[in-house]
């Protein structure tokens, strides 16, 4: 008994550092550029995986799992933000897909190491090792879109020369505009600050939680279907993995960010209801089971994935960071009401298909109204960018709004 609680202790205190850590290295993105903020998460990470690999005491175990939820969710949002904005508009989907693939390798990798090795401490310490890698940061050049939003557009055009001439290309003087941007800026000021502003972040928010509720209640449901647990596992959350990736790829670059996110609710609100109709009428078949439930997955996949692209495209540089933090906290708390979920469709499945269905809708509703579609469009860099974004990026073409970024 003393063990199993130990476990679920374990495993919460995760999501405790995860909750802790975006907040704070949100504000440290925006204030001190990325590269800066990533090597900080980079080298909190590798702490806690040698901490954990050592771990003497309970105790030290418990803070070393802190630190790595700390650090580890904090690295990867630090690491896309950063990515996206070097990457141009025309692209930024396809490297979201390329990425998903890696995720899916570097999850089996992980996998395979635990399975070989069968000491989880070595596999803690062998983690810790490759997290090194992360040291190719300190050759790596700052965004030039931060820099943009910084004001320090010298820096910015530097970068973009270099950058430039290693690919081969060639760009024009272009002088970048000056941006009347303040130096830091907090949380406050991306919820009260500008109504605009205020409306995306909540909006998206919301459409962050569902997709994250969505998500993980199947994950768990899938443990309770007919079969083999396991494999049931495999089919409605590895499959499902590299399905999305490929639809993803597909239908973004036909119907864009917007249609695609709204649509996705309401098919992963539809499979839903369908897995649990087939367990309300008692119908065990496991084909159906599995074909309902990994559509659900499937579209809530799309979900994540443009929920993560389009608040990078939403929200000014000045603020981005902090935005992808406040939008990601906010999705624990649903990846946190997965398991809850999950008991409560047992009790009350009628109810728990309500609720989630009718989740779905409103956030689907909410991105029809409230959220413009930013494919093709690029990155904006402060509060007057989103003043003017339908008004001037609706009307300009790509190469007009910012030929140097985009290029």
């Amino acid at each position: 008994c003393d063990k199993e609680f130990y476990y679920t202790l374990y495993n919460s205190l995760y999501f405790v550092g995860y909750l802790i850590g975006l907040p704070f290295t949100g504000s440290l993105s925006d204030w001190y550029g990325r590269s800066s903020s990533q090597m900080f998460t980079a080298v909190v990470v590798f702490t806690a995986l040698a901490i954990l690999s050592a771990a003497p005491t309970t105790t030290v175990l418990f803070v070393g799992q802190i630190m790595l939820g700390f650090g580890g969710g904090s690295m990867w949002l630090i690491s896309y933000t950063r990515r996206m904005e070097v990457t141009p508009s025309q692209y930024r989907n396809s490297f979201m897909c390329s990425l998903s693939f890696i995720e899916i390798i570097s999850f089996l990798f992980a996998l395979l190491l635990a399975t070989w090795l069968a000491n989880w401490r070595r596999t803690l310490l062998i983690l810790a090792l490759l997290t090194t890698i992360n040291l190719l940061l300190l050759v790596l050049p700052e965004s030039p879109q931060y820099y943009v939003a910084k004001n320090c557009n010298e820096k910015a055009s530097a970068i973009l020369q270099y950058i430039a001439f290693n690919n081969g290309a060639k760009i024009e003087n272009y002088t970048l505009a000056e941006k009347s941007t303040e130096t830091r800026l907090s949380y406050k000021d991306l919820m009260f600050r500008n109504k605009t502003v205020a409306i995306y972040f909540f909006v998206m928010a919301f459409a962050w939680f569902s997709a994250s509720l969505i998500s993980y209640s199947v994950q768990y449901i899938a443990l309770n279907l007919p079969g083999d647990g396991l494999l049931n596992f495999v089919l409605i959350m590895q499959v499902p993995m590299a399905i999305t990736t490929v639809l993803q790829l597909i239908v973004v670059e036909c119907f864009g960010r917007k249609k695609v996110l709204a649509c996705s609710f309401l098919l992963s609100g539809l499979g839903f209801v369908g897995g649990i109709a087939l367990q309300l009428l008692q119908i065990e078949n496991w084909v159906l089971s599995i074909g309902a439930f990994g559509v659900t997955k499937v579209a809530s996949g799309i979900a994540f994935s443009m929920v993560y692209l389009m608040t990078t495209e939403l929200f000014p540089t000045i603020l981005r960071q902090q935005a992808m933090s406040g939008c990601s906290t906010v999705a624990r708390l649903g990846s946190i009401s997965g398991p809850l979920f999950s008991a409560f469709n047992k009790a009350y499945p009628l109810m728990s298909v309500t609720v989630l269905m009718v989740d779905c809708i409103i956030a689907m509703i909410l991105i029809i109204i409230a959220i413009p579609e930013t494919k093709g469009k690029p990155l904006l860099d402060s509060f007057e960018d989103v003043v003017n974004y339908e008004v001037e990026y609706e009307r300009l073409p790509l190469k007009e709004s910012s030929p140097m970024l985009e290029t």
